[in-house]
C-alpha cells in the first residue's frame, strides 16, 4: 500500500525522514548507500537542500558521515532565459559529495544565471558549525559576507528578532477559512500578502495584482479561533509578506496595519511588544541591511519565521536610541508620503534610514560596500 511504502521509506532513510517525504532527498539518501567507500555522488536537487528547515537532518548526516565538496547553486526560478533547467521552474544545486569524510572545505558558488559561478567560496565544516548550529545551513554567499554574518551571530549587543517579536503566520488560513469571508465592507479588512508591500498597505482591488479585498465574519470566525490570535488583532501590527520571489532585490516587505484587521496565512506578522518602537521595527525591516542578512540563507519563496525570528536586533544604548528617533521620524515622512499616493518616490528618505540604521549597527566603512555591492 502506499502508507506502506511511505513507512518502509522512513524506515530505510531515517535521514530523509524531515516534512513531507521528498523523493530528492531520499534519492540523495540512496546514492551513498549505493556508492563505493570511497566513491562519490553528482546530483541535481531542489536548491532548498541547503539551508531549509525541512532539510535538516540530511545536512547533518552529510556533515557528520560524508562530505560536501563542491556545490553550484543557481536560485533563479522565475525567467526561462535565465535558469539553468528552462523547462523545471524550481531552484536547483548542482552537488558533489564523497562516501568517505574529507578534510577539504565545501567550495560554493551562487549564480542567477546559466552558467556555472566562477567566484565561489570556502567553508569549512567548522565555519558552517559556527555560523548554524542546530541547523547546518550552508551560507549562501561569498566570504567578506560570511565574514560579516558571522559578526551579527558573536555579538553580545546584539539579539535575534524572535526572543523580542516572534514572527507568526497570519491567523485566517485562505483554504480552511474560506466559509469565514464575505463582501460585506462593514466587517473586518482581511489583509492578504498581495496587500502588503513597503510601506504601503492597500484596500481597494485595483491596487492588487490578483484576487479582489475581502472582509472576515469575526462573530464566526473567532469561535474557532485561540484567545492568544483574537488577542494579537487587538493590536496594530508589522506585516510583512509571506512570499517573494528569491531573485527579487528585496526580500522582506513590511508595513503596518491597524488593529482589529485580520491577516491571511499568505501575510506574517511580529508579535505585540513594547520593547522596540513600532516604527523602528519597521524600517529596519525595510532596510537593505536586515534584507541583505536575510537573503544569505533564504532558499525557497516563503519568508518563513524561523528566518524572521533569527534576524539581529540592536540593544538600543543611548546612543541607538538616539538613532532610533531619528529613523522613526524618517519612516514617519515614509508612510505620510505613500498614504497619499503608493507610487511616491521615497528613496532619498529609504537611504538616509538606512545610512543610520548602518550607524546603529556599528558597520564599517568596509562591511557597509558589502551591503550595497550590486
Amino acid at each position: 500500500t502506499e502508507e506502506g511504502a511511505i513507512d518502509l521509506i522512513r524506515e530505510r532513510y531515517p535521514e530523509a525522514d524531515e516534512g513531507m517525504i521528498n523523493a530528492a532527498k531520499v534519492f540523495y539518501a540512496l546514492g551513498f548507500r549505493l556508492m563505493a567507500r570511497n566513491g562519490f555522488l553528482c546530483m541535481i536537487i531542489p536548491f532548498g537542500i541547503l539551508a531549509d528547515t525541512s532539510s535538516v537532518k540530511i545536512r547533518k548526516s552529510v556533515f557528520e558521515k560524508h562530505a560536501f565538496l563542491r556545490i553550484d547553486a543557481f536560485p533563479e526560478r522565475d525567467s526561462t532565459s535565465r535558469r539553468v533547467f528552462e523547462d523545471a521552474k524550481m531552484s536547483t544545486a548542482i552537488l558533489l559529495s564523497s562516501n568517505e569524510k574529507k578534510t577539504a572545505e565545501t567550495s560554493v558558488g551562487v549564480t542567477f544565471e546559466k552558467r556555472i559561478p566562477s567566484s565561489r567560496a570556502e567553508f569549512s565544516v567548522a565555519d558552517i558549525t559556527a555560523f548554524s548550529p542546530e541547523m547546518m545551513q550552508i551560507p549562501l554567499c561569498n566570504r567578506g559576507n560570511f565574514d560579516l554574518l558571522m559578526k551579527f551571530r558573536t555579538r553580545t549587543d546584539v539579539q535575534k528578532i524572535g526572543d523580542v517579536a516572534p514572527c507568526l503566520t497570519g491567523e485566517l488560513d485562505m483554504t480552511q477559512g474560506k466559509k469565514f469571508l464575505t463582501d460585506d465592507c462593514s466587517k473586518p479588512l482581511l489583509v492578504k500578502g498581495v496587500q502588503i508591500a513597503r510601506y504601503v498597505f492597500k484596500i481597494k482591488d485595483e491596487e492588487i495584482s490578483q484576487g479582489k479585498i475581502e472582509y472576515v465574519d469575526t462573530d464566526e470566525f473567532f469561535k474557532k479561533c485561540t484567545a492568544e490570535k483574537i488577542e494579537q488583532t487587538k493590536h496594530s501590527r508589522i506585516a510583512m509578506q509571506g512570499l517573494s520571489g528569491i531573485n527579487e532585490k528585496t526580500r522582506l516587505k513590511a508595513v503596518i496595519v491597524p488593529e482589529n484587521l485580520i491577516l491571511a496565512n499568505s501575510a506574517n506578522f511580529l508579535k505585540h511588544q513594547t520593547v522596540y518602537p513600532q516604527k523602528l521595527l519597521l524600517a529596519l525591516f525595510n532596510s537593505r541591511l536586515l534584507n541583505f542578512i536575510f537573503k544569505a540563507t533564504s532558499t525557497s519563496s516563503n519568508v518563513n519565521g524561523y528566518e524572521v525570528d533569527a534576524l539581529p536586533l540592536p540593544a538600543l544604548t543611548a546612543q541607538n536610541t538616539a538613532l532610533a528617533n531619528e529613523i522613526e521620524a524618517l519612516a514617519d515622512q515614509i508612510l505620510a508620503a505613500k498614504s497619499t499616493d503608493h507610487a511616491t518616490d521615497t528613496a532619498e528618505l529609504e537611504k538616509q534610514i538606512d545610512r543610520r540604521v548602518y550607524e546603529m549597527y556599528e558597520l564599517t566603512p568596509e562591511e557597509i560596500a558589502i551591503v550595497e555591492a550590486k
